[in-house]
C-alpha cells in the first residue's frame, strides 16, 4: 500500500530534508485491529504512529505522549467517538481530531466537526485522500506551535526590551517581574529616582494578561493638589469652576488594564483614604458625584521614600501602605551593579547612533543613572 504512493520531502509535514527533528505524532484511535494496521501502513513513513483500542486508551496515551494528529473511530464498543472527543479536546483543546465513520454515521461525524474536530473521512477510506489531510492537520499542529512559541519569544523581548543589565540583582528582578506579571496582586516598586521604575512598571503590564488593556501613569508629585482628585477619580459637570463637563479618571481609563502610581508617597492623607477604598472596593466616585463606578484595574505603585517609615512618623496611612505593598519589587541603583556599566555605554551608543544623535550625552531626563532606558 505504502508502494504506491509518491512523496516529496515537502509534503513531510514539520521536516526537512537533513533534518534532525523528529517526526509528527499520529495517533490511531479505533477498535479494529485491521483499520488500525492499514493507517500504520499509510502514515509510518511520515509519522511515528501510536495505536489504542478504545477511548480510554486513547486518552491515557494523550496524557502521557506528545500527539500531533488524533485518528478516532466514531463507533466503538463502550465509550463511542463522539463522547470521547470532548475528553480530548479538554487534555489539548488544538489537536486535530479527525473522525473516521462510516456512511450512517456521517451525521454524527458532522455534528463532532462542530464540536471541534478537524474533519472526518469515510470507510472505506481513498490512501492518498486520508494520507493528504493527516499530513494538512499536522502541518497545521505544528504551524500553530511555531506560532504560539513566536508569539511568547516576542512577548518575552518586548517584555524586558526597556531593561539593561546583567548582574545578579537584575536577573533577579526579571525573574520577579516574570513571577508577578502573571497575577492581578498590587505592586510597590521602590528605588532611588532615575532607577527606572516606571519601566519596571511597564515590563510587568507587558508580560501580564492585561498586555492588550491601557498602561496609564501618573506622577501624582507632578499634579497640583488641587487637581489630583479630579486627575484620579475623574469629575462631574458642575462639580467646580471650569469642570464644563464629565472627565473621567486615571482610574476609568486605565480600566481592565494597569494603572502606575508615581511618587505614591506624595499622596496627600484624605486622597489617601480614597485610594484605599478604591483599592478595597474596586469601585470610584468621580469628583461631584453621587454614585459610584466600578472598576477592574491592576495597581503598580512605586516610591523612592521609604514608605514604611512615613507611616510611623503619620504621613502615610498605614492600612494603604499594606494595601500597596502586597508584592515590593527593588530596583538596584547603579553603583550596586557596576559591572553593568560597559553594558550600558554600549547600549546608549547603539541608542543615539540610531537616531542619528551620536555624540551627545542622554538627556537629564531619562533614567540614565540606572540604565532602564528604552
Amino acid at each position: 500500500m505504502s508502494s504506491s504512493r509518491s512523496l516529496s520531502p515537502s509534503a513531510n509535514p514539520g521536516r526537512e530534508p537533513g533534518s534532525h527533528r523528529p517526526p509528527p505524532v499520529a495517533l490511531v484511535i479505533d477498535d479494529d485491529l485491521g483499520v488500525r494496521e492499514s493507517l500504520h501502513v499509510i502514515l509510518e513513513e511520515d509519522f511515528e504512529v501510536l495505536e489504542a483500542v478504545n477511548g480510554a486508551a486513547g486518552l491515557d496515551v494523550l496524557r502521557s505522549r506528545r500527539v500531533d494528529v488524533a485518528l478516532l473511530d466514531v463507533r466503538m464498543p463502550g465509550e463511542r467517538g463522539p463522547a470521547v472527543l470532548p475528553r480530548i479536546l479538554a487534555l489539548d483543546e488544538n489537536i486535530p481530531v479527525i473522525l473516521i465513520t462510516a456512511v450512517p454515521e456521517v451525521r454524527d461525524a458532522v455534528e463532532c466537526i462542530k464540536a471541534g474536530a478537524y474533519d472526518y473521512v469515510v470507510k472505506p477510506f481513498d490512501v492518498e485522500e486520508i494520507l493528504a489531510l493527516v499530513r494538512q492537520a499536522a502541518n497545521q499542529r505544528v504551524l500553530e506551535r511555531e506560532v504560539r512559541y513566536l508569539r511568547s519569544e516576542l512577548d518575552r523581548a518586548h517584555g524586558f526590551d526597556e531593561l539593561v543589565g546583567r548582574h545578579p540583582s537584575m536577573v533577579r528582578l526579571y525573574e520577579l517581574i516574570a513571577q508577578v506579571a502573571q497575577t492581578h496582586a498590587t505592586v510597590l516598586v521602590t528605588g532611588e529616582s532615575g532607577t527606572g521604575k516606571e519601566l519596571v512598571a511597564r515590563a510587568i503590564h507587558r508580560q501580564s494578561p492585561r498586555r492588550d488593556e491601557p498602561f496609564v501613569a501618573v506622577n501624582l508629585a507632578a499634579i497640583p493638589d488641587t487637581l489630583l482628585e479630579s486627575e484620579l477619580f475623574g469629575h462631574e459637570k458642575g462639580a467646580f469652576t471650569g469642570a464644563h463637563s464629565r472627565k473621567p479618571g486615571k482610574f476609568e481609563l486605565a480600566h481592565g488594564g494597569t494603572l502606575f502610581l508615581d511618587e505614591v508617597g506624595s499622596l496627600r492623607v484624605d486622597l489617601q483614604a480614597k485610594l484605599l477604598r478604591a483599592l478595597q472596593q474596586r469601585e470610584i466616585e468621580r469628583l461631584g458625584g453621587t454614585r459610584t463606578t466600578p472598576v477592574d484595574v491592576r495597581v503598580i505603585a512605586a516610591t523612592n521614600t521609604d514608605l514604611l517609615r512615613a507611616t510611623r512618623a503619620g504621613a502615610f496611612r498605614e492600612d494603604l501602605f499594606y494595601r500597596l505593598n502586597v508584592v515590593p519589587l527593588g530596583v538596584p541603583a547603579l553603583r550596586e551593579r557596576k559591572s553593568d556599566i560597559p553594558i550600558l555605554v554600549e547600549h546608549f551608543v547603539r541608542k543615539y547612533s540610531r537616531r542619528g544623535l551620536t555624540g551627545r550625552g542622554p538627556c537629564a531626563s531619562e533614567p540614565a543613572a540606572l540604565g532602564l532606558v528604552a
